[in-house]
């Protein structure tokens, strides 16, 4: 049984989801959003209980989001959503859908006020990102790789295998004119210099978010204190540095999450040059998999490809 991804659709599914989990029906219930592979609800009951339910268009994404969330509530000193339960398809519900914690607050992006907070309060906001960050990498895994896929044990032999998947997907888009040559061309760029870039080790595979970017970071709408962190994507163990290339997603330098990372924990020489790949590859990813692509985000990050690559005389 397939089921259409629209907002209207989905809700009507959804309030089985009371009944199947809990025994009591969902009363109300709202969209708050979503990304490429799915959407996420606000879902009250008649006691007074409130949940988050993401419904998800992949098989398995729901699994990876739920196991993700449990190791990373074990090192993060910013609250991450508990996980209640996992839905897997069925004839009943026919998509994965994951319940979890209700955080208080509002993503960042969705904000525009806090682009004209203070200098101060974007520090301390920057700093308290930063610093949940090193705590979330001091934990360390036993090989490289997805959380639930196999373990290398270089992050080369595994980061490798991922950008040549990746690789192989921008091709395939670009051969249908569905992704422009100056992307692949910039992809290509990497490729042929993949060995340079990725010519140092890291010093241990750490646990990795994977997708923090200001979409999905919580806080107090009023303040920009940070109330929790949600949506990892491609968590894994690997190089810290693959965690650092979102934080200037979206919102560029305007809360110096980036920035403030670097000051307070060492990045390899190469570190700008290595997220710009990152994030290219990425964002070619998410659309390969998920149909779904940002034309303006896309044209800066290979603005930030051409420049890094310039630098070190790769074009």
């Amino acid at each position: 049984m397939s089921v259409s991804f629209d907002k209207l659709s989905l809700m009507r599914h959804m309030k089985k989801l009371g009944e199947l989990k809990y025994g009591k029906p969902i009363i109300n219930i709202e969209c708050l959003g979503g990304g490429s592979y799915g959407l996420a609800f606000k879902a009250g009951y008649s006691d007074g209980h409130i949940e988050v339910v993401k419904a998800f268009k992949v098989a398995g994404m729901g699994k990876d989001e739920a196991d993700a969330l449990r190791l990373l509530r074990t090192a993060s000193p910013i609250k991450i959503p508990e996980v209640f339960y996992l839905h897997y398809a069925d004839d009943e519900l026919p998509f994965d859908a994951l319940g979890m914690e209700y955080i208080e607050g509002v993503n960042v992006l969705s904000h525009s006020g806090f682009l004209f907070k203070s200098r101060r309060v974007k520090r301390r906001f920057a700093d308290a990102i930063a610093d949940a960050l090193g705590e979330i990498h001091s934990k360390i895994g036993n090989g490289y790789g997805f959380i639930n896929g196999k373990k290398n044990e270089t992050w080369y032999e595994f980061y490798s295998d991922f950008f040549n998947q990746i690789f192989f997907e921008a091709k395939a888009l670009k051969d249908t004119k569905k992704l422009s040559p100056r992307l692949f061309e910039y992809l290509s760029v990497a490729a042929d210099n993949f060995d340079y870039i990725f010519d140092k080790e890291p010093e241990n595979p750490v646990l990795l978010h994977g997708d923090l970017n200001v979409m999905n970071i919580m806080a107090d709408k009023r303040a920009l204190t940070v109330t929790g962190i949600i949506d990892p994507f491609n968590s894994m163990w690997g190089d810290r540095e693959y965690d650092l290339f979102q934080l200037k997603s979206l919102t560029g330098p305007f809360f110096g999450l980036y920035e403030a990372y670097q000051k307070k924990f060492k990045t390899s020489e190469k570190c700008n040059l290595k997220c710009a790949v990152y994030a290219l590859a990425n964002e070619i990813h998410c659309y390969a998999k998920s149909g779904w692509k940002s034309d303006s985000l896309n044209a800066i990050l290979a603005k930030r490809a051409a420049r890094e690559y310039g630098k070190h005389k790769l074009i």
